[in-house]
C-alpha cells in the first residue's frame, strides 16, 4: 500500500502542477500527508503544496489523471478533490483518491515494481478557472514524472 501511497502523491502533485503550467502557479514544495487504504487496490491520500500565485485566484476541478508504466499499460487511476488558490504564496491541502487500473497492476507492483520515475507517464485533465474568466479544459498527454520528481 506504500507504493501505491507514493504513486498517488506523485500523481496528484502532477496533476497539479501540469494544471498550474496554465501560467501564473509555482510549485516551491509539496509533502505527502496522510495515506489511507480503502481497499485492496484502492487508496486516499493528501499532499501538501506550497505555491506562489502571481495572478488571480484559481479554482481547480475535474482534475483526473492515469499514470502508463513504461510498457504503456494503464497503471494507477486518480482523482483530486477541487481545490483553489488566492493570489499570493500559500500552502493548500489537496485530497487525492486512487487505485490501481488492474489486478494485473497489482501483480505487476508484486514482481517487478519500479520507483523510476522515468519509467511512468501520465495523462492529465482539470478544469481551471482565472479570477471572472470563463472555465478552460486543461489536458496533457504523455507527460514523463521524470519532468517532476527527481
Amino acid at each position: 500500500m506504500k507504493k501505491i501511497g507514493l504513486f498517488l502523491s506523485i500523481l496528484i502533485v502532477t496533476m497539479t502542477m501540469q494544471a498550474a503550467s496554465y501560467g501564473g502557479l509555482t510549485v516551491n514544495s509539496w509533502s505527502i500527508g496522510q495515506v489511507s487504504p480503502t481497499s485492496f487496490t484502492s487508496i486516499d491520500g493528501k499532499v501538501t503544496l506550497n505555491i506562489t500565485n502571481t495572478r488571480a485566484k484559481m479554482s481547480f476541478s475535474d482534475i483526473s489523471g492515469v499514470i502508463y508504466s513504461k510498457t504503456g499499460e494503464m497503471f494507477i487511476i486518480g482523482s483530486a478533490d477541487n481545490f483553489s488558490i488566492r493570489k499570493g504564496t500559500s500552502d493548500i491541502v489537496v485530497t487525492g483518491h486512487g487505485s490501481l487500473a488492474s489486478y494485473q497492476a497489482v501483480l505487476s507492483l508484486l514482481r517487478n515494481f519500479s520507483l523510476n520515475p522515468a519509467d511512468y507517464t501520465a495523462d492529465i485533465k482539470a478544469k481551471v478557472k482565472v479570477g471572472l474568466l470563463r472555465t478552460r479544459q486543461v489536458e496533457q498527454k504523455n507527460v514523463p514524472l521524470s519532468t517532476f520528481i527527481k
